[in-house]
């Protein structure tokens, strides 16, 4: 487990101020990545460069849109040339990005996968498309057939060498001699997490230092809830280590899962990973790494017999904000509502992980209820308490509505309207902020282009929201339209 990896750094607004600009070509732009902005409209440049890490060019950005506000970044580079199998792990990154993007996930950053390098540093024509275990082939095999058909504008670059190795990284003195200018390179940008940081950060904080053990329970519950979220989409991470998890400062109920570049799809049992490294069951790098705050092998080795350095718990039982007296995760024993394994919870396996999920939902309900922390809105139904840990009279908690355990940066799809709930293209919003993008849902009226219709699976990507199209006339339904809602004067409305 890469315990050495240095991590984003998180930068306050006066800090970002005080940062010397930075790029290779001497200039603030983002051509240091070789990203693809021609005819885009947008902006790319750079603030500061970041150190260590596989993934060794990693850089925070600044984006402007065609015509809007600039915002913040992380821009992470990779190529074949200088670091192999830095490369293979970003790209790897970028599929699972994919994958989290195409299911709605909200414990992550956001992506934004419409940035990507110049054509002539993409070495396989279909790379956009192939899976990794296509790609990986085609690389080791140097095979330039079918799905390994090279991207002509690579192989001119390079002095029509055909498919050289790029598993290796090469030499500098051997890419200077032999012209080999354009090596197999990706990108990937994704969201700045201002007010969030990792373990080791959260630590330094002051205001972290004086939090009482129920709020940092808390934050083990959106940690938990958060990588429960994974692996219902089939998604191991493979590499949690204090640094690979971000918890907002000033929220203890928001974490976010990052640095995906080991991670699985289509693993049994989700989470196994490879040799020692499991999410989650023995031992589970999940707890071990970032709940108990183990940095090494030796406090891993304890176990919950003493905490790490970094833990994330205070380790004792807590009140509650309503006077509840309940334990830590460290110290749960017995069954969780009839689920879950009769194993002491203080070693975390697979037999009592639905125990685990379900303290931890029950956690995050009372934080939302309790506290002035949390989310406005709906409220997750109280789940029962942990038959050892319920208090003597349990209290009367009202009943609400159902919400998704973690609140999500994009509604929760829903069904199409009734046909009573038609509404006029008067009654219609012009959709021309984030905000009024991200209340678009499957199901919602809209008018595009003048035309009334329906949405299907709409998406947040970088400044845009991406949906396909069911006009209401009956008319052939369009695939894959795109807004930047800072440029809309009309083109999208919606009934929000």
């Amino acid at each position: 487990m890469a315990l050495a990896k240095v991590v984003l750094l998180l930068l306050t607004i006066s800090e970002a101020a005080r940062l010397k600009v930075w790029s290779d070509d001497g200039d603030s732009s983002c051509a240091w990545a070789k990203i693809d902005l021609n005819g885009t409209g947008w902006q790319c440049d750079t603030i500061k460069a970041f150190t260590g890490g596989m993934q060794g060019n990693t850089r925070l950005v600044k984006l402007t849109p065609p015509s809007g506000s600039p915002f913040k970044a992380v821009l992470k580079e990779m190529n074949s040339n200088q670091n192999a199998m830095g490369f293979h792990s970003l790209e790897n990154e970028r599929r699972i990005a994919e994958h989290l993007i195409q299911h709605n996930f909200t414990g992550a950053p956001m992506y934004y996968m419409d940035f990507k390098v110049q054509s002539k540093y993409m070495k396989y024509k279909n790379s956009d498309t192939m899976t990794m275990a296509e790609k990986d082939n085609c690389d080791y095999k140097r095979q330039t057939a079918g799905v390994c058909e090279l991207n002509p504008e690579w192989d001119a670059c390079n002095g029509h060498r055909g498919n050289l190795d790029t598993t290796k990284e090469i030499p500098r003195s051997k890419m200077s001699r032999e012209g080999l200018e354009c090596p197999d390179r990706t990108i990937l940008m994704m969201e700045f997490l201002d007010g969030y940081a990792d373990l080791p950060h959260l630590h330094k904080a002051a205001s972290f230092r004086t939090e009482n053990g129920f709020t940092r329970e808390v934050r083990a519950a959106a940690l938990f809830s958060a990588h429960d979220g994974l692996m219902k989409i089939g998604v191991s991470h493979c590499d949690y280590n204090p640094g690979n998890a971000m918890f907002s400062v000033q929220d203890a109920g928001k974490a976010k899962i990052i640095d995906f570049g080991l991670a699985r799809l289509n693993d049994y049992p989700v989470g196994a990973c490879r040799g020692n490294l499991e999410d989650i069951g023995t031992p589970g790098f999940l707890w071990l790494a970032l709940y108990r705050g183990g940095t090494n092998e030796l406090e891993w080795g304890r176990n919950d017999k003493r905490a790490g350095s970094l833990s994330l718990s205070s380790g004792g039982q807590f009140q509650t904000p309503s006077g509840q007296i309940l334990q830590p995760f460290s110290r749960m024993k017995g069954r969780y509502s009839g689920k879950g394994g009769m194993k002491s919870w203080n070693q975390e396996t697979r037999q009592n992980w639905p125990g685990i999920v379900g303290y931890a939902n029950y956690l995050l309900y009372l934080y939302d209820s309790e506290s002035d922390g949390g989310e406005d809105g709906a409220l997750v139904p109280p789940p029962s308490m942990p038959e050892v840990m319920a208090p003597t009279a349990s209290p009367t908690l009202p009943p609400t509505p159902s919400r998704p355990v973690f609140a999500p940066a994009r509604p929760v799809q829903s069904p199409p309207a009734h046909p009573q709930d038609k509404v006029t293209s008067t009654d219609m919003a012009v959709v021309n902020t984030r905000e009024l993008a991200q209340l678009i849902k499957t199901g919602s009226e809209i008018e595009y282009e003048g035309v009334p219709g329906v949405v299907e699976y709409p998406q947040i990507k970088g400044q845009a929201i991406t949906f396909n199209f069911q006009p209401s006339d009956g008319s052939t339904k369009r695939f894959g339209l795109r807004v930047f809602w800072s440029s809309n004067r009309g083109k999208l409305k919606a009934s929000l």
